[in-house]
């Protein structure tokens, strides 16, 4: 059995991978500002609720 190399096949696989990944990371930053843009609605309608950051998320803390 013999491998060959194909530089073509080898440009396009490396290509797709970039390209998955630039689109994953396109997708979760666009996600994180959409959060962000959630959040700051909520903290607008409800002010006197805090915000807990934690782990880069944000919560709304509910005091019973």
């Amino acid at each position: 059995m013999q491998l060959v190399y194909d530089a073509r096949v080898a440009n396009a696989e490396a290509l797709a991978y970039v390209r998955k990944e630039s689109l994953d990371i396109y997708n979760r930053l666009h996600s994180i500002a959409e959060d962000v843009q959630f959040v700051q609605q909520v903290h607008e309608a409800y002010p006197d609720i805090p915000i807990l950051r934690m782990f880069n998320l944000c919560y709304k803390v509910t005091i019973d």
